[in-house]
């Protein structure tokens, strides 16, 4: 510090003296403060002086009074680590000054509100399906343990799920689903003070690929029989399928002997009937194939539909086609030419058909869903229509009507009553539902957006998405075989396992 008076004067008058001073010992500046753990703080700062001796640190811990000089650094340091915080403080405040002899520069200070370091680099591992190890970094020091927060699918975080001592950094988790998508993220605390959450990991249990083949047109739908997936082409025809090896699936035959575009197929014992269409103004056409061989199937017959045969379905001795504009028409197929029975409005344009006992379900997409009562096939009679967003696929089991409803996701009716069917559910995806199959407990569904979804329908009233299968190419439909789904998209066929 450097002291000054001064004075005027006239020959040997002099006026009265003014002093002042000034400090001559430049301050640190660019002080950070950073947490290295719950009770260790790291302090660097620039060196602005040449000739201090040290600085001096004083500490504040929340709104106790100043430390004064809590440590004293060497000459030209420029970082110190504080490691006696309290553990169960809030905010630190620092503040340092150069100093030399009993002289000390201004001083700069900073605070810092006190917190947990998160845990870090959080991986997952399955070690097999019924086992997921998590794994982390430990950033801090004294917590009492970690928290672990667990969601499957989109349900909602389950937080808290397992706790484990502190200086743990793993945990193994047992699965009782078949398949899904889990998510986990892992925080530190000590009493009621938690640290942010770690990076958010997630793993599939099942729900992975396992064979995929390209077909040479675009696929329409999918049907199987024993280790052969049949998919109508688009232009390209039919192609036949073996996926006996899940992973390296190949097409072993295309049938090229159907006009124009290739719809629907459905399977009934050894036959495999076949829809196409010309053009918008021509009729469709359905066609039965004999598959005895696979590899060398063989037209036996075809008829004329009554308008643009979407989708078909087989049931005893009777095809029904979910038909366009035209609505449902029925054909009996026990001939080796499919005999042509009777047509019916829908009042919609019909898209895709399921057939449960006696009632036939139509989804017409804007046009909603209509239900008509086979009893009699020769006399088909509408039950009943309902109203939906744009239902492009309908799957129907144990009196429950599973709906592809487009971007409001899948969508569940209660149809015990056919004539009167009744909302129950629904899930949105926040994609575009395309085609829906359920199997027991788990309703799957191709979203052109998303991929493959599974969705829990254990609790009816309640049913949540339980794990993805993301696919960039945008799946249209998909059909349940033994453990496997099997999806077409814009590519070909996928194979996806959805259970042990």
């Amino acid at each position: 510090m450097n002291y000054f008076k001064i004075c005027a004067y006239f020959e040997n008058e002099t006026s009265g003296f003014i002093e002042d001073s000034t400090n001559t010992l430049p301050a640190p500046s660019n002080l950070i403060c950073t947490q290295q753990n719950a009770h260790t703080f790291e302090l660097n700062w620039d060196d602005n002086s040449q000739f201090e001796q040290g600085f001096k640190i004083d500490r504040k811990i929340d709104e106790e009074d100043w430390i004064n000089n809590i440590h004293s650094t060497p000459q030209n340091a420029t970082s110190w680590i504080d490691s006696t915080v309290v553990i169960n403080s809030n905010i630190v405040y620092y503040r340092i000054y150069a100093f030399f002899n009993n002289f000390k520069s201004d001083s700069i200070d900073i605070h810092y509100n006190i917190t947990f370091p998160a845990p870090s680099n959080l991986t997952l591992q399955k070690l097999d399906q019924n086992k997921i190890k998590l794994s982390w970094q430990d950033n801090s020091e004294g917590e009492v343990g970690f928290h672990i927060d667990k969601k499957i699918g989109g349900t909602d975080w389950v937080t808290n799920y397992a706790t484990v001592d502190s200086n743990t950094v793993s945990f193994i988790d047992n699965i009782t689903e078949t398949c899904g998508t889990f998510y986990y993220r892992v925080k530190a605390y000590s009493g009621t003070y938690i640290s942010a959450n770690s990076n958010e990991a997630q793993i599939n249990i099942l729900l992975d690929l396992i064979g995929s083949v390209n077909t040479p047109g675009v696929a329409q739908d999918i049907i199987t029989s024993g280790w052969y997936a049949y998919v109508p082409d688009n232009y390209e025809g039919l192609q036949i399928i073996y996926f006996g090896n899940p992973e390296i699936p190949e097409i072993v035959h295309t049938m090229n002997d159907f006009e124009g575009r290739v719809l629907s197929a459905d399977v009934e014992d050894d036959f495999l009937y076949v829809t196409s269409h010309i053009s918008s103004t021509a009729p469709g056409v359905i066609t039965s194939v004999d598959i005895t061989n696979p590899l060398n199937p063989q037209i036996s017959g075809s008829s004329l539909t009554s308008g643009i045969p979407y989708d078909i379905e087989v049931v005893g001795d009777f095809a029904y086609i979910s038909d366009g504009d035209n609505g449902l028409t029925i054909f009996f197929i026990l001939n080796s030419t499919p005999d042509f029975v009777t047509n019916v409005s829908s009042s919609g344009h019909a898209q895709s058909i399921c057939v449960d006992g006696t009632n036939a379900y139509i989804a017409q997409g804007l046009d909603g869903i209509a239900i008509f009562d086979i009893t009699d096939p020769f006399n088909p009679s509408l039950s009943a229509t309902y109203s939906t967003t744009g239902a492009k696929d309908i799957f129907v089991q144990n009196n429950y009507a599973f709906i592809a409803d487009s971007e409001d996701g899948l969508l569940i009716l209660d149809v015990s009553n056919p004539a009167l069917p009744t909302y129950v559910a629904e899930v949105e995806t926040d994609g575009f539902v395309t085609g829906v199959h359920v199997d027991n407990s788990y309703a799957y569904i191709s979203d052109s957006e998303i991929g493959l979804v599974a969705i829990d329908i254990s609790s009816i009233i309640n049913p949540c998405i339980i794990g993805y299968y993301e696919m960039i190419a945008e799946p249209s439909s998909l059909i349940l075989s033994g453990s496997y789904a099997l999806l077409i998209d814009n590519e070909g066929m996928k194979i996806v396992q959805v259970s042990p």
